[in-house]
């Protein structure tokens, strides 16, 4: 059995969900709340069941070759955190903001957890990162831009969840930061964001919309802004890297992966 091609039918799988959307009153919401909609919309025998199937395959598969990534540099309490496609949306409310709106949004992954040795070897295969998340919750809560038409831009705004206070505090204290970045909906997008255009005014009132749910929530209820993400308030700020042993052990899997394929042509 070739795991790149098991792979392939996981990435088509994960690429042809139907998304539901709800829209919730507050969020987060909770563990219960959670399944509860999970069962009403048939996602454990709509999409985890079918997926978790697939995801036992392509282990099989790959026991049979010799993949066999180096995850030594993954702390214990750091591993099979992977997330693996979308499932639902929860919507709450709109915010207002300089000439337009902010929309929190969260994605209900199709599997909350997939193991390393997967995760690595599908991020090797075309548009698998497409469908992996590292990050608490799969996709946590993040905000849609909207200009004050409610027509759809092509961006999101995300929290840096990894940065941490500094101790001790600066004066003033130095702010948790929040970045844009395109969205994988962008073809469904009714217009063009142009966040470069944004001046400090909108910028600010993006923050102020969104820094109160830093207080109300716990930051692992969020969803982390992407590597390639560019910083909106407070200026000047560069988002906190991942840790250097994660993104070694993923480039060392990459390219092991490619040497299985090589071989199996």
């Amino acid at each position: 059995m070739d795991p790149v091609d098991v792979a392939r039918r996981l990435i088509a799988f994960a690429s042809e969900a139907e998304l539901d959307e709800i829209e919730v009153e507050d969020f987060p919401v909770t563990d219960n709340e959670d399944e509860l909609w999970l069962r009403i919309f048939g996602v454990h025998e709509r999409y985890r069941r079918p997926a978790q199937i697939m995801i036992e395959e392509l282990r099989g598969a790959l026991a049979e070759t010799d993949w066999d990534p180096d995850l030594s540099d993954i702390r214990p309490d750091d591993r099979d955190r992977w997330s693996f496609g979308e499932a639902i949306i929860f919507r709450g409310f709109e915010r207002m903001i300089l000439r337009g709106l902010l929309v929190p949004r969260r994605k209900v992954p199709i599997l909350r957890r997939v193991p390393d040795d997967v995760a690595l070897f599908l991020i090797s295969i075309d548009d698998g990162e497409d469908y992996l998340t590292r990050e608490s919750h799969g996709m946590g809560w993040h905000y849609h831009y909207q200009n004050w038409r409610k027509d759809r831009s092509n961006v999101i705004l995300s929290w840096d969840t990894r940065w941490h206070e500094p101790s001790p505090q600066t004066e003033p204290p130095t702010q948790r930061a929040l970045f844009v970045e395109p969205h994988g909906e962008k073809n469904n997008a009714d217009f063009e964001a142009k966040p470069w255009l944004w001046r400090e005014k909108k910028r600010k009132s993006m923050y102020d919309a969104c820094s109160t749910d830093l207080v109300r929530w716990r930051i692992g209820e969020f969803k982390c802004a992407a590597n390639k993400s560019e910083v909106v308030y407070p200026a000047g700020r560069v988002l906190t890297p991942h840790p250097a042993a994660t993104a070694t052990v993923v480039q060392k899997a990459a390219a092991s992966a490619k040497t299985i394929r090589k071989r199996r042509r």
